[in-house]
């Protein structure tokens, strides 16, 4: 049996973990501006650093990285996936 999968907002993602996107931000320039960068539904990404409280957080999918704004990425559910490193 599979344990259930728990789903956090990306803004409470810690640096260093890996995460699976289950849900976008509902704002359309959000979601188009994530699918013109590949982010999707089910995209995975590791958290690398996080800014000042409140600040942004610097994310990478693959080669691509990027920032985010906490209050977008407090929009979007993930599930934690593992440590980047152990």
């Amino acid at each position: 049996m599979t344990e259930p999968t728990t789903l956090i907002p990306l803004s409470q993602a810690r640096a260093g973990q890996r995460v699976r996107i289950h849900s976008l931000p509902q704002q359309p320039e959000c979601r188009s501006r994530l699918a013109a960068m590949g982010i999707q539904i089910s995209s995975e990404l590791e958290v690398l650093r996080l800014g000042a409280p409140g600040g942004l957080l610097h994310l990478a999918n693959g080669f691509l990285e990027f920032m985010l704004r906490r209050d977008v990425a407090h929009h979007m559910t993930v599930e934690l996936l593992a440590n980047a490193s152990p």
